[in-house]
């Protein structure tokens, strides 16, 4: 019985490890793309005035 409930706290110590991982994998690629939209939004005139050239 023991030996039971030790690998069901293992096994949910690792799952709720893995969320932990995949919440911060997941805010990263948000704020990526965050940064990603401001960057193009910056970029914006600079890509018009080449358009025109």
């Amino acid at each position: 019985m023991s030996v039971v409930l030790s690998e069901r706290i293992e096994h949910t110590q690792e799952y709720e490890a893995l969320l932990t991982l995949f919440d911060t994998v997941r805010n990263h690629i948000e704020d990526v793309q965050g940064s990603s939209e401001k960057i193009a939004e910056l970029l914006e005139p600079c890509a018009l005035e080449i358009s025109k050239d």
